[in-house]
Protein backbone atom coordinates (compact mmCIF):
# COMPACT_ATOMS: atom_id res chain seq x y z
CA UNK A 1 0.00 0.00 0.00
CA UNK A 2 1.16 3.39 -0.79
CA UNK A 3 -0.14 6.60 0.80
CA UNK A 4 -0.49 10.39 -0.79
CA UNK A 5 -1.22 12.93 1.11
CA UNK A 6 -2.77 16.38 -0.26
CA UNK A 7 -3.79 19.35 1.34
CA UNK A 8 -3.74 22.96 1.43
CA UNK A 9 -0.36 23.50 1.69
CA UNK A 10 2.47 25.96 0.44
CA UNK A 11 -0.05 28.58 -0.68
CA UNK A 12 1.90 31.45 1.73
CA UNK A 13 -0.37 30.43 4.71
CA UNK A 14 2.14 29.12 7.07
CA UNK A 15 -0.86 28.02 9.08
CA UNK A 16 -1.85 25.68 6.89
CA UNK A 17 2.34 24.16 6.87
CA UNK A 18 1.25 23.62 10.61
CA UNK A 19 -1.43 20.89 9.55
CA UNK A 20 1.12 19.34 7.22
CA UNK A 21 3.40 19.02 9.65
CA UNK A 22 1.00 17.14 12.14
CA UNK A 23 -0.80 15.09 9.47
CA UNK A 24 2.70 14.08 8.45
CA UNK A 25 3.82 13.32 12.12
CA UNK A 26 0.39 11.70 12.31
CA UNK A 27 0.41 9.22 9.42
CA UNK A 28 4.43 8.49 9.69
CA UNK A 29 3.29 7.67 13.53
CA UNK A 30 -0.03 5.27 12.72
CA UNK A 31 1.45 3.84 9.14
CA UNK A 32 5.06 3.57 9.82
CA UNK A 33 5.83 1.04 7.25
CA UNK A 34 3.84 2.56 4.27
CA UNK A 35 5.41 4.63 1.92
CA UNK A 36 4.31 8.11 1.81
CA UNK A 37 3.95 10.58 -1.10
CA UNK A 38 3.39 14.32 -0.44
CA UNK A 39 1.97 16.38 -3.06
CA UNK A 40 2.32 20.77 -2.67
CA UNK A 41 0.83 23.68 -4.98
CA UNK A 42 4.93 24.89 -4.37
CA UNK A 43 7.00 22.16 -3.83
CA UNK A 44 10.34 24.91 -3.51
CA UNK A 45 8.25 26.78 -0.64
CA UNK A 46 7.31 23.48 1.15
CA UNK A 47 10.69 22.11 1.03
CA UNK A 48 12.10 25.68 3.24
CA UNK A 49 9.09 24.72 6.03
CA UNK A 50 9.43 20.45 6.04
CA UNK A 51 13.29 20.14 4.75
CA UNK A 52 11.78 17.05 2.22
CA UNK A 53 10.67 16.85 -1.57
CA UNK A 54 7.31 16.98 -2.50
CA UNK A 55 5.45 16.19 -6.15
CA UNK A 56 3.84 19.10 -7.69
CA UNK A 57 -0.24 18.99 -6.66
CA UNK A 58 -3.09 18.45 -9.22
CA UNK A 59 -3.79 21.99 -8.36
CA UNK A 60 -0.14 22.89 -10.08
CA UNK A 61 -0.16 20.63 -13.00
CA UNK A 62 -3.84 21.76 -14.13
CA UNK A 63 -2.59 25.40 -14.03
CA UNK A 64 0.94 24.21 -15.98
CA UNK A 65 -1.28 22.34 -18.61
CA UNK A 66 -4.32 25.10 -18.33
CA UNK A 67 -7.00 23.37 -17.01
CA UNK A 68 -9.83 24.90 -15.51
CA UNK A 69 -12.98 23.54 -17.52
CA UNK A 70 -15.12 20.30 -15.21
CA UNK A 71 -16.31 19.74 -18.48
CA UNK A 72 -13.41 18.18 -19.60
CA UNK A 73 -12.80 15.72 -16.85
CA UNK A 74 -14.14 12.70 -18.48
CA UNK A 75 -11.57 13.39 -21.08
CA UNK A 76 -8.86 13.66 -18.82
CA UNK A 77 -9.90 10.39 -17.17
CA UNK A 78 -9.44 8.93 -20.75
CA UNK A 79 -6.63 10.56 -22.12
CA UNK A 80 -4.41 11.85 -18.82
CA UNK A 81 -1.33 12.17 -20.68
CA UNK A 82 -3.10 14.43 -23.58
CA UNK A 83 -3.68 16.90 -20.45
CA UNK A 84 0.14 16.17 -19.00
CA UNK A 85 -1.03 14.40 -15.79
CA UNK A 86 -0.09 11.09 -17.23
CA UNK A 87 2.83 10.61 -14.05
CA UNK A 88 0.56 12.28 -11.47
CA UNK A 89 -2.44 9.61 -12.85
CA UNK A 90 0.22 6.85 -12.68
CA UNK A 91 0.70 7.51 -8.75
CA UNK A 92 -3.17 5.58 -8.44
CA UNK A 93 -3.99 1.96 -8.40
CA UNK A 94 -6.23 -0.49 -5.97
CA UNK A 95 -3.11 -0.32 -3.22
CA UNK A 96 -3.18 3.53 -3.01
CA UNK A 97 -4.67 5.55 -0.43
CA UNK A 98 -5.04 9.50 -0.82
CA UNK A 99 -5.67 11.18 2.25
CA UNK A 100 -6.74 14.83 1.49
CA UNK A 101 -5.91 16.85 4.38
CA UNK A 102 -6.74 20.82 5.64
CA UNK A 103 -7.50 23.02 6.00
CA UNK A 104 -10.28 25.17 3.81
CA UNK A 105 -10.00 22.59 0.90
CA UNK A 106 -12.92 22.73 -0.87
CA UNK A 107 -14.02 26.65 -1.00
CA UNK A 108 -15.30 28.22 -4.15
CA UNK A 109 -15.53 31.65 -4.61
CA UNK A 110 -14.10 33.76 -7.53
CA UNK A 111 -10.54 33.20 -6.53
CA UNK A 112 -10.51 29.95 -5.96
CA UNK A 113 -12.65 27.82 -8.42
CA UNK A 114 -9.79 26.03 -10.08
CA UNK A 115 -8.67 24.42 -6.61
CA UNK A 116 -11.97 23.80 -6.34
CA UNK A 117 -12.24 21.62 -9.46
CA UNK A 118 -8.88 20.46 -8.88
CA UNK A 119 -9.79 18.79 -5.28
CA UNK A 120 -12.82 17.62 -7.36
CA UNK A 121 -10.38 15.69 -10.24
CA UNK A 122 -8.39 14.57 -7.45
CA UNK A 123 -10.97 12.38 -5.94
CA UNK A 124 -12.55 11.27 -9.70
CA UNK A 125 -8.79 10.08 -10.53
CA UNK A 126 -8.34 8.28 -7.38
CA UNK A 127 -11.79 6.85 -8.07
CA UNK A 128 -11.26 5.72 -11.32
CA UNK A 129 -8.26 3.77 -10.47
CA UNK A 130 -9.38 1.68 -7.38
CA UNK A 131 -7.77 4.09 -5.04
CA UNK A 132 -9.79 4.36 -1.05
CA UNK A 133 -10.31 8.19 -0.61
CA UNK A 134 -9.95 9.72 2.75
CA UNK A 135 -10.63 13.53 3.78
CA UNK A 136 -9.80 14.31 7.35
CA UNK A 137 -9.83 18.29 9.15
CA UNK A 138 -11.21 20.09 6.71
CA UNK A 139 -13.78 23.23 6.56
CA UNK A 140 -16.19 22.76 3.14
CA UNK A 141 -17.88 25.49 1.70
CA UNK A 142 -19.39 27.75 0.84
CA UNK A 143 -20.38 26.05 -2.44
CA UNK A 144 -22.99 28.66 -4.07
CA UNK A 145 -23.05 27.88 -7.54
CA UNK A 146 -25.85 24.47 -8.02
CA UNK A 147 -23.33 23.20 -11.04
CA UNK A 148 -20.59 23.32 -8.41
CA UNK A 149 -22.38 21.64 -5.79
CA UNK A 150 -23.74 18.84 -7.80
CA UNK A 151 -19.66 18.41 -8.79
CA UNK A 152 -19.02 18.23 -4.87
CA UNK A 153 -22.04 15.81 -4.01
CA UNK A 154 -20.98 13.67 -6.75
CA UNK A 155 -17.41 13.78 -5.59
CA UNK A 156 -17.98 13.16 -1.81
CA UNK A 157 -20.12 10.14 -2.47
CA UNK A 158 -16.77 8.42 -3.69
CA UNK A 159 -14.97 9.24 -0.31
CA UNK A 160 -14.69 6.66 1.82
CA UNK A 161 -14.09 8.69 5.04
CA UNK A 162 -15.04 12.43 5.79
CA UNK A 163 -14.00 14.13 8.76
CA UNK A 164 -14.29 18.13 8.88
CA UNK A 165 -13.19 20.63 11.50
CA UNK A 166 -16.38 22.40 12.15
CA UNK A 167 -19.79 21.79 12.76
CA UNK A 168 -20.62 24.34 9.40
CA UNK A 169 -19.07 22.08 7.04
CA UNK A 170 -20.53 18.95 8.85
CA UNK A 171 -24.37 20.64 8.77
CA UNK A 172 -23.41 21.64 4.93
CA UNK A 173 -22.58 18.31 4.05
CA UNK A 174 -25.35 16.97 5.57
CA UNK A 175 -27.70 19.02 3.69
CA UNK A 176 -26.05 17.90 0.32
CA UNK A 177 -26.00 14.28 1.31
CA UNK A 178 -28.15 13.44 4.19
CA UNK A 179 -27.35 10.07 4.34
CA UNK A 180 -23.79 10.25 3.92
CA UNK A 181 -21.38 9.85 7.02
CA UNK A 182 -19.63 12.84 7.74
CA UNK A 183 -17.58 12.83 11.46
CA UNK A 184 -16.13 15.35 13.13
CA UNK A 185 -12.55 16.30 14.72
CA UNK A 186 -10.58 19.15 15.76
CA UNK A 187 -8.24 20.45 13.32
CA UNK A 188 -5.21 18.14 13.24
CA UNK A 189 -3.19 21.54 13.78
CA UNK A 190 -4.26 20.96 17.72
CA UNK A 191 -1.32 18.17 18.37
CA UNK A 192 1.37 20.78 17.36
CA UNK A 193 2.55 21.13 21.12
CA UNK A 194 2.85 17.60 20.67
CA UNK A 195 5.23 17.82 17.98
CA UNK A 196 7.17 20.74 18.21
CA UNK A 197 8.48 21.66 21.95
CA UNK A 198 9.31 25.26 22.59
CA UNK A 199 12.31 26.75 23.54
CA UNK A 200 13.01 29.99 25.40
CA UNK A 201 12.07 33.59 24.18
CA UNK A 202 11.39 36.89 25.60
CA UNK A 203 7.42 36.79 25.78
CA UNK A 204 5.16 39.41 24.26
CA UNK A 205 1.84 39.62 23.20
CA UNK A 206 1.24 38.11 19.78
CA UNK A 207 -0.78 39.72 17.05
CA UNK A 208 -1.73 38.28 14.11
CA UNK A 209 -3.50 40.91 11.84
CA UNK A 210 -5.56 40.81 8.21
CA UNK A 211 -6.61 43.44 5.89
CA UNK A 212 -10.49 43.28 5.97
CA UNK A 213 -12.08 40.80 3.95
CA UNK A 214 -16.34 40.68 4.06
CA UNK A 215 -16.97 38.39 6.98
CA UNK A 216 -18.24 34.78 5.26
CA UNK A 217 -20.32 32.25 6.67
CA UNK A 218 -21.30 29.13 5.66
CA UNK A 219 -24.74 30.06 3.91
CA UNK A 220 -21.94 32.22 1.48
CA UNK A 221 -25.15 34.62 1.71
CA UNK A 222 -22.74 37.10 3.08
CA UNK A 223 -20.06 37.03 0.40
CA UNK A 224 -20.05 39.57 -2.64
CA UNK A 225 -17.10 39.30 -4.83
CA UNK A 226 -15.03 41.61 -6.49
CA UNK A 227 -15.45 45.32 -7.54
CA UNK A 228 -19.25 45.06 -6.17
CA UNK A 229 -18.03 43.93 -2.85
CA UNK A 230 -15.21 46.64 -2.89
CA UNK A 231 -17.32 49.26 -3.57
CA UNK A 232 -19.70 48.16 -1.54
CA UNK A 233 -17.24 48.30 1.68
CA UNK A 234 -16.18 51.92 0.31
CA UNK A 235 -19.70 53.02 0.72
CA UNK A 236 -20.15 51.42 3.95
CA UNK A 237 -16.86 52.68 5.64
CA UNK A 238 -16.40 49.15 6.65
CA UNK A 239 -12.88 49.05 5.89
CA UNK A 240 -11.99 52.04 7.24
CA UNK A 241 -13.81 51.25 10.77
CA UNK A 242 -11.88 47.96 10.71
CA UNK A 243 -8.29 49.81 10.59
CA UNK A 244 -9.85 52.57 12.64
CA UNK A 245 -10.79 49.94 15.43
CA UNK A 246 -8.25 47.54 14.93
CA UNK A 247 -5.08 50.63 15.67
CA UNK A 248 -6.92 52.12 18.18
CA UNK A 249 -6.93 48.30 20.12
CA UNK A 250 -3.58 47.71 19.85
CA UNK A 251 -2.68 51.10 20.67
CA UNK A 252 -4.52 51.38 23.80
CA UNK A 253 -3.19 47.76 25.17
CA UNK A 254 0.37 49.44 23.76
CA UNK A 255 -0.16 52.42 25.91
CA UNK A 256 -0.09 50.18 28.94
CA UNK A 257 3.42 49.40 28.80
CA UNK A 258 2.78 46.07 26.66
CA UNK A 259 5.12 45.52 23.99
CA UNK A 260 3.45 43.58 20.94
CA UNK A 261 4.88 41.83 18.30
CA UNK A 262 3.36 41.46 15.13
CA UNK A 263 3.75 37.92 13.66
CA UNK A 264 3.07 37.57 10.22
CA UNK A 265 1.63 34.26 9.19
CA UNK A 266 0.90 35.40 5.40
CA UNK A 267 3.29 36.75 2.57
CA UNK A 268 0.24 37.97 1.39
CA UNK A 269 1.00 41.95 0.22
CA UNK A 270 -2.55 43.07 1.74
CA UNK A 271 -1.60 41.81 5.61
CA UNK A 272 1.86 42.87 5.04
CA UNK A 273 0.55 46.98 3.91
CA UNK A 274 -2.00 46.57 6.92
CA UNK A 275 0.89 46.46 9.31
CA UNK A 276 2.75 48.82 7.84
CA UNK A 277 -0.23 51.66 8.32
CA UNK A 278 -1.00 50.04 11.93
CA UNK A 279 2.54 50.82 13.26
CA UNK A 280 2.42 54.31 12.14
CA UNK A 281 0.19 55.26 15.07
CA UNK A 282 2.80 53.17 17.47
CA UNK A 283 6.25 54.53 19.45
CA UNK A 284 8.85 52.48 17.95
CA UNK A 285 10.28 50.69 20.80
CA UNK A 286 6.36 49.19 21.60
CA UNK A 287 6.70 46.32 18.66
CA UNK A 288 8.57 44.41 16.42
CA UNK A 289 7.46 42.57 13.00
CA UNK A 290 8.31 39.06 12.28
CA UNK A 291 7.64 37.29 8.72
CA UNK A 292 9.48 35.07 6.38
CA UNK A 293 9.17 32.45 9.02
CA UNK A 294 9.22 28.78 8.18
CA UNK A 295 6.69 26.52 10.05
CA UNK A 296 9.15 25.89 13.07
CA UNK A 297 9.82 29.37 13.53
CA UNK A 298 6.05 30.32 13.41
CA UNK A 299 5.37 28.32 16.49
CA UNK A 300 8.09 29.30 18.21
CA UNK A 301 6.50 33.02 18.77
CA UNK A 302 3.39 31.76 19.02
CA UNK A 303 4.11 29.22 22.11
CA UNK A 304 6.20 31.75 23.82
CA UNK A 305 3.36 34.37 24.27
CA UNK A 306 1.53 35.74 26.84
CA UNK A 307 -2.08 36.50 24.67
CA UNK A 308 -2.54 35.78 21.05
CA UNK A 309 -5.12 38.27 19.39
CA UNK A 310 -5.63 36.97 15.49
CA UNK A 311 -7.63 37.27 12.77
CA UNK A 312 -6.39 34.49 10.85
CA UNK A 313 -7.58 30.60 12.23
CA UNK A 314 -4.41 28.77 12.88
CA UNK A 315 -2.19 31.37 14.91
CA UNK A 316 -5.09 31.17 17.36
CA UNK A 317 -4.97 26.81 17.25
CA UNK A 318 -1.37 27.00 17.61
CA UNK A 319 -1.64 29.00 20.56
CA UNK A 320 -4.96 26.95 22.06
CA UNK A 321 -2.48 24.46 21.80
CA UNK A 322 0.21 25.73 23.80
CA UNK A 323 -1.87 27.19 26.25
CA UNK A 324 -2.05 30.60 25.28
CA UNK A 325 -4.89 32.57 25.35
CA UNK A 326 -6.26 34.20 22.64
CA UNK A 327 -8.86 35.99 21.14
CA UNK A 328 -10.11 36.07 17.69
CA UNK A 329 -11.04 38.43 15.16
CA UNK A 330 -13.19 36.86 12.96
CA UNK A 331 -13.34 36.44 9.00
CA UNK A 332 -15.03 33.42 8.32
CA UNK A 333 -17.22 30.83 9.91
CA UNK A 334 -14.20 28.38 10.50
CA UNK A 335 -12.67 30.92 13.14
CA UNK A 336 -16.40 30.67 15.13
CA UNK A 337 -16.60 27.12 14.27
CA UNK A 338 -13.24 26.63 16.38
CA UNK A 339 -13.93 29.25 19.17
CA UNK A 340 -17.08 27.47 19.58
CA UNK A 341 -15.37 24.14 19.49
CA UNK A 342 -13.15 24.75 22.79
CA UNK A 343 -16.54 26.23 24.17
CA UNK A 344 -14.86 30.25 24.35
CA UNK A 345 -16.93 31.86 21.92
CA UNK A 346 -17.42 34.97 24.22
CA UNK A 347 -14.03 35.64 23.21
CA UNK A 348 -14.61 35.67 19.11
CA UNK A 349 -16.36 39.05 17.29
CA UNK A 350 -16.44 39.47 13.87
CA UNK A 351 -14.37 41.66 11.89
CA UNK A 352 -17.91 44.14 11.16
CA UNK A 353 -18.82 43.77 14.72
CA UNK A 354 -15.59 44.83 16.90
CA UNK A 355 -16.29 46.47 20.08
CA UNK A 356 -13.08 47.90 20.95
CA UNK A 357 -13.32 49.08 24.64
CA UNK A 358 -15.56 44.83 25.62
CA UNK A 359 -12.53 43.33 23.50
CA UNK A 360 -9.90 45.23 25.70
CA UNK A 361 -11.26 44.73 28.92
CA UNK A 362 -10.88 41.02 28.33
CA UNK A 363 -7.47 41.46 26.66
CA UNK A 364 -6.49 42.91 30.13
CA UNK A 365 -8.22 40.22 31.95
CA UNK A 366 -6.28 37.54 29.58
CA UNK A 367 -3.21 39.14 30.87
CA UNK A 368 -3.67 38.73 34.59
CA UNK A 369 -5.24 35.16 34.31
CA UNK A 370 -5.47 33.66 31.27
CA UNK A 371 -8.66 31.28 29.96
CA UNK A 372 -8.45 30.44 33.70
CA UNK A 373 -10.05 27.19 32.42
CA UNK A 374 -8.53 24.79 30.26
CA UNK A 375 -10.75 21.79 30.48
CA UNK A 376 -12.11 21.19 26.52
CA UNK A 377 -8.18 20.25 25.55
CA UNK A 378 -8.23 17.00 26.17
CA UNK A 379 -11.07 16.50 24.70
CA UNK A 380 -9.55 17.74 21.33
CA UNK A 381 -6.86 15.76 20.99
CA UNK A 382 -8.57 12.74 21.66
CA UNK A 383 -11.13 13.32 18.79
CA UNK A 384 -7.58 13.43 16.64
CA UNK A 385 -6.42 10.22 17.55
CA UNK A 386 -9.79 8.57 17.32
CA UNK A 387 -9.80 9.94 13.72
CA UNK A 388 -6.39 8.53 13.04
CA UNK A 389 -7.29 5.24 15.05
CA UNK A 390 -10.88 4.81 12.58
CA UNK A 391 -8.60 5.55 9.51
CA UNK A 392 -5.63 2.60 11.01
CA UNK A 393 -8.57 0.75 10.98
CA UNK A 394 -10.30 1.33 7.96
CA UNK A 395 -7.45 0.68 6.11
CA UNK A 396 -6.16 -2.64 7.73
CA UNK A 397 -10.01 -3.54 7.08
CA UNK A 398 -9.22 -3.37 3.29
CA UNK A 399 -5.61 -5.13 3.23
Amino acid sequence: MDIILSGGWSYGNIGDEVICKVTMALVKQYFSDIPLTVTSYDTENFNYHHHMKAQDSLHKLMEINNIADASKFDDILSNPEKYGLAEYVNMFDKNTVLIMGGGGYFNCGKHTSTMFLSRILEIEIANKYGAKVIIIGQSIGPVQQETDRQLLKNALLKCDMIYVRDEFSREFIHELLPQKEVNLSTDVAFLISEFYKSQVLEKKINIMPAAYSKYRAIDGKQIVSGKIEHLFNRITLRYYRYEWKYKKLIKKIVNDNNKVRFVLSTDWEWDIAFVRRIIKTLPTDSYEIVNNLDVDSFCQYLCNGSLTISTKLHPIIVSTSYKVPCYAISYNFKVDGFMRSISKEKYCCRNDKIHVNKLYKQVSAFLNKGYGNYSYEQEQRKSIYLMMENLQINLNQRN
